[in-house]
């Protein structure tokens, strides 16, 4: 079984939270992506800003940590490849600057998540991990959202 490691540098979530009428986004910096034949996996990665939140606007810092597993690897490789549905994806506030304390998205990715590799004119790699969630906002409400978190080597 191959293992891979990536630092990501962001992770971009939107949530489109309908039925609160907006939308939030959460970004993070410097995390490790650890990836087999089994799924890609983060655990408890820093998110640096989130916007839109119980309309606070952008909140900048130490604000929430983020935890995410794929489904196991259905076609192509680790590089570029497809991946089951499933896993686990959970985001959870540290009570800073408004953030609230607490699980604030609880869900999993309900579609399959696809691996991408992008050739930069420096030669260097961009590496995307992106799919679909579907899951529990802490309000309790069902909401929707899309995650693509960026790796670079």
């Amino acid at each position: 079984m191959k293992r891979m490691f990536w630092l990501v540098l962001a992770i971009a979530l939107a949530l489109p939270v309908t039925a609160l009428g907006n939308s939030v986004d959460f970004t993070n910096s410097g995390s490790t992506l650890t990836g087999t034949n089994a799924g890609f996996s983060i655990s408890s990665s820093t998110l640096i800003e989130v916007n839109g939140l119980n309309g606070l606007g952008l909140v900048t810092g130490n604000l929430v940590t983020v935890s995410f597993s794929t489904g196991s690897l259905v076609s192509g490789n680790l590089t570029t490849g497809t991946l089951a549905a499933g896993g686990s994806f959970v985001i959870t506030g540290n009570g800073t600057s408004g953030i609230p304390n607490t699980v604030i998205f609880n869900g999993s990715f309900f579609g399959p998540v696809t691996r991408s590799l992008i050739t930069l004119s420096n030669g260097t790699h961009e590496y995307t991990l992106s799919g679909a969630l579907t899951g529990t906002w802490f309000s309790g409400a069902t909401v929707n959202g899309a995650t693509i978190p960026l790796t670079v080597l």
